[in-house]
């Protein structure tokens, strides 16, 4: 079983910074990938209460980068037309270091808490990549990724991913 269904101790990190004043063009986060894992990292080893307060307070815009190139391996406009997110908007905010809103944030949150999870039940980042964008019969034949856009569709993608970790028939 992975270690996100495993209890642990989370330390309590640094609130997610803003991002510093770099020049970028619309297609890139103004962070280099090192800094957008830390934080991705840092967003994930908070305690729900404190990630709730984040979203609440919008997170960095470029953490939707970091979502898509570093943990999913697809391309922002493919991330952002999967959770029915603005290009224009987010790519806007990237490039003047603006955070997201509370519903932006709450999808790239989702997003990120659904791959841990699936990191963390399939055991293998790439196998995770893989089912997050692979369509699934259980789903509807949609995508995991294409359903975390509702909350009922997150709850489908977390409920199918605790079911394979409990050896529960799916």
């Amino acid at each position: 079983m992975g270690r996100a269904l495993r209890s642990r101790t989370r330390a309590t990190p640094k609130k997610v910074e803003e991002s510093d004043g770099g020049q970028t063009n619309q297609q890139e986060s103004r962070l280099d990938a090192g800094t957008r894992i830390n934080l991705i990292r840092a967003f994930l080893a908070m305690p729900p209460i404190e990630q709730a307060q984040q979203i609440r307070q919008g997170i960095d815009a470029n953490v939707a980068c970091s979502v898509s190139k570093d943990l999913l391996n697809v391309s922002l406009p493919d991330l952002l037309r999967s959770l029915r997110l603005s290009p224009s908007a987010v790519r806007r905010k990237i490039a003047s270091g603006k955070r997201l809103s509370v519903s932006e944030s709450d999808l790239i949150a989702r997003t990120m808490m659904i791959y841990e999870l699936a990191t963390d039940v399939l055991e293998d980042p790439n196998l995770a990549n893989e089912w997050m964008v692979k369509r699934n019969i259980l789903l509807g034949d949609e995508a995991p990724l294409d359903m975390l856009d509702t909350q009922s569709g997150y709850d489908c993608v977390r409920n199918i991913l605790l079911r394979v970790a409990y050896g529960v028939g799916v």
